[in-house]
């Protein structure tokens, strides 16, 4: 191709950019519009995600706290128990030759 025939097409190229540049900004205006629209909405769904999340962990822990307090009256006297065992069972450490001296 002859080096006119670009410098020509370069031409008409730049004057079609400036001539569409207020299509191209809109489009590009409308575009970011839906970005941050699209952002704001994940954003929302990102914190209604955590929300159910943490409600679940605090059922789930509530959950536990009421059963283990409603099974107090059989887990505190068996765990009294076993610690009486182990007080009773514990062994003494012999004392040795050289610090009975």
């Amino acid at each position: 191709m002859k080096t006119w025939i670009k410098i020509l097409l370069l031409l008409i190229a730049v004057v079609l950019l400036f001539k569409l540049w207020p299509v191209v900004a809109a489009a590009l205006g409308v575009a970011s519009l839906f970005a941050v629209i699209g952002g704001g909405l994940l954003a929302v769904a990102a914190v209604a995600v955590a929300g159910v999340g943490v409600g679940l962990v605090c059922l789930v822990l509530a959950v536990a706290a009421l059963l283990a307090l409603g099974l107090s009256p059989i887990w505190l006297p068996i765990l009294a128990v076993i610690g009486i065992i182990n007080l009773v069972r514990r062994k003494r450490t012999p004392v040795s030759a050289a610090h009975a001296v």
